[in-house]
């Protein structure tokens, strides 16, 4: 049997431009990810869909986690990793919250008529939902959350979404001047996010072997 040959000493630098490559087109992958899906789980959050906010809850939990492992992967810090599914979840609920503004701000609104309501207990204290008609007497599709129970034939000022997707609201429980401020959160937290993608893969681009490590050890004195 013939000995195997060494390596060529240029095959190192090479493999290692290989795989800092690789690292950094996992951050910038894993980052357009979480925006587009958690920006999905926000919207999945204000929906007007039935059950549609605990399938964006469920959803933006799963992603979160799936972030910090991302991340985790890539520079093995553990704050790194609870800052990553922190930041998720936050800018999951400020999508969901300048849905809510937009619709605030340029949705359809006019006054509907109480059909029926009711109240139900629950882990946050009491729920209560109405159901309404719209001027022209046509039923609403959903339900309604309200603050408290009112009566059939009671007139109450709504805001809803013209697409269909965003909850309908009552006009007194949202405020139509908040939206720049939801826009600004929800940036501010792809930009938190930009930054903890971005700094796992340089620790992963600039140790590919050992991302995590840092440290030189110290040498032991007799």
């Amino acid at each position: 049997m013939t000995p195997r040959k060494p390596a060529a000493a240029a095959d190192f630098p090479r493999a290692a431009a290989v795989r800092r490559r690789f690292a950094a087109l996992r951050a910038g992958t894993g980052w357009l990810g979480v925006v587009v899906l958690g920006a999905a789980a926000g919207v999945a959050l204000a929906s007007a869909i039935s059950g549609g906010a605990v399938v964006g809850a469920i959803f933006g939990i799963l992603l979160s986690a799936g972030a910090g492992i991302a991340v985790f992967t890539l520079c093995e810090r553990t704050w790194m990793l609870v800052l990553t599914i922190l930041f998720t979840i936050l800018y999951g609920v400020a999508v969901a919250v300048t849905c809510v503004g937009y619709v605030a701000g340029h949705g359809e609104r006019y006054t509907a008529t109480v059909v029926s309501s009711e109240c139900h207990r629950s882990r946050n204290g009491t729920t209560c939902t109405a159901r309404f008609h719209r001027p022209d007497g046509s039923p609403l599709d959903e339900d309604v959350a309200v603050g408290s129970k009112l009566d059939p034939g009671e007139t109450v000022n709504l805001v809803g979404d013209r697409a269909g997707i965003v909850a309908t609201h009552p006009a007194d429980e949202v405020d139509p001047e908040a939206l720049p401020l939801d826009l600004a959160l929800a940036g501010a937290g792809a930009a938190v996010l930009a930054v903890l993608f971005g700094t796992a893969g340089w620790m992963g681009v600039r140790h590919p072997d050992r991302p995590g490590r840092h440290r030189t050890p110290r040498r032991r004195t007799a």
